[in-house]
């Protein structure tokens, strides 16, 4: 057996660190530009914008600003979650592991399930989520049911079987 894929932080895990303040920061931007329109309004109006649409527009910086800041705590508390649930835990050897032929393999252009042992997995192709998403349109090495693989994973925190490691045979090799 080979070894295709192991768990690992590459730089787009850490430039997904950065996203939520470069969110934070274009979002900011955004609400300058709303102010300086209001301020250029007036200015080509002469006159002096009501108190309603004042608020109006307080009101929906506020609702962006709240916004902003719920997308930048998901997607801080997903990364840490990854690095706390899965990436730590395989460091630590501390993953099952199961060995068997693939079964109920089904794979389409974004999305791939199977099944080892009773072990269900499924991974999305474009996923973020740390561990495995290769699918086999894209050069995956699960190719068909029957094949036989040797699977290390941990638990996620919606109890799904995330791969952090994976094994495959010489024959199967050929095949990519």
């Amino acid at each position: 057996m080979f070894e295709v894929y192991h768990c690992h932080y590459t730089l787009v895990d850490i430039l997904r660190l950065l996203y939520a303040p470069i969110f934070f920061v274009g979002a900011w931007f955004m609400f300058e530009m709303i102010k300086i329109t209001n301020l250029s309004s007036r200015v080509n109006d002469g006159k002096e914008i009501n108190k309603d649409l004042k608020m109006g527009i307080r009101i929906i910086k506020i609702i962006l600003l709240g916004l902003c800041i719920i997308v930048l705590l998901y997607e801080q508390l997903t990364i840490i979650s990854d690095y706390c649930n899965i990436y730590l835990p395989y460091q630590r050897g501390e993953y099952e592991i199961t060995e068997g032929k693939v079964l109920e393999f089904q794979t389409n252009s974004g999305y791939e399930s199977f099944s080892v042992n009773n072990n269900e997995f499924y991974y999305i192709y474009r996923n973020p989520q740390m561990g495995y998403h290769k699918i086999m349109q894209k050069g995956g090495f699960i190719r068909r049911n029957g094949q036989y693989v040797k699977i290390g994973y941990c638990k996620d925190n919606y109890d799904n079987n995330v791969i952090v490691k994976m094994w495959i045979e010489e024959k199967d090799m050929d095949t990519q």
